[in-house]
């Protein structure tokens, strides 16, 4: 009968006053009595069946609502590191060739010793510290730019993963995990060196449990560091920046100079059948 009921109801051509006529014609009062007890339980049950809907979708929008405040500052980040990446490009382009080179040929042999004995001191620090990462360290010309504690988030359900320790290198990001009740100068194991040319950070919104917090996307991938302050996430995220910049400048910088030493080369070759 209930069934009945509903279906009656939930028809498109359904006039209740053609309805009401019906049942008062055909039924007794008992037989009213009865029927609004069992449309007002039918309407009942539509009401709690629409409140639970109504919550579903509010609990679904709020949800969509952080993502998309996410991606918003995701995006606004990743705009102003290609401004940036730009400009540090046309500033390049603008430059003296010839007259960079000199300079920077002069400016290398001046503070070459100074350079190479911090760079020896920077990677024994790194060496002492960290297992398994002596091939990290034999790169020549590659040094410590800045370090410190993060927590590695889950980007997803933003549960803790592990505590690690980040190492910032003039041309990579390696990150160490924690050895836990390690005794002596080793105190994390080698995990991940990411190059800076493939990576790219973004700040996170504080929203719920996340907090003081910033990304590196690595495509396909990406992670998700937690730090102590605001201030720290901060630093991350602009020496990251400077860094980067800086090493674009410098591969840029030395592009150019071997292609003037190049050209002067082939210019004074005396098998160059153009010179005279």
């Amino acid at each position: 009968m209930a069934d009945h009921i509903r279906r009656e109801l939930s028809r498109k051509t359904f006039e209740a006053e053609k309805f009401v006529n019906n049942l008062s014609s055909e039924g007794v009062e008992d037989d009213l009595i009865v029927m609004r007890k069992k449309v007002q339980s039918l309407a009942d049950e539509t009401s709690l069946a629409l409140k639970k809907n109504v919550y579903k979708n509010y609990i679904q929008f709020i949800d969509t609502a952080k993502e998309i405040s996410i991606l918003e500052g995701e995006m606004y980040q990743l705009n102003q590191m290609l401004s940036e990446q730009k400009g540090v490009m046309n500033t390049m382009m603008e430059m003296s060739l010839t007259s960079d080179a000199v300079e920077v040929g002069a400016d290398k042999n001046k503070d070459k010793p100074h350079i190479e004995d911090d760079t020896r001191k920077n990677l024994a620090f790194v060496l002492e510290k960290v297992q398994g990462c002596s091939s990290v360290t034999e790169v020549p010309g590659r040094h410590l730019i800045h370090n410190g504690d993060l927590v590695e988030l889950d980007p997803e359900t933003y549960i803790q993963i592990q505590r690690v320790h980040a190492f910032l290198l003039n041309d990579s990001l390696m990150i160490a995990s924690w050895l836990p009740h390690r005794r002596g100068p080793v105190r994390y194991k080698f995990q991940a060196l990411y190059e800076l040319d493939s990576l790219a950070v973004v700040n996170i919104r504080d929203s719920g449990p996340v907090k003081h917090a910033f990304k590196i996307l690595m495509f396909p991938d990406s992670k998700m560091y937690q730090t102590d302050s605001p201030k720290e996430r901060r630093q991350w995220i602009d020496v990251l920046e400077n860094t980067k910049r800086q090493k674009t400048a410098h591969d840029t910088q030395k592009r150019e100079s071997a292609l003037v030493l190049q050209k002067q080369q082939s210019f004074f070759d005396p098998t160059n059948r153009t010179y005279s």
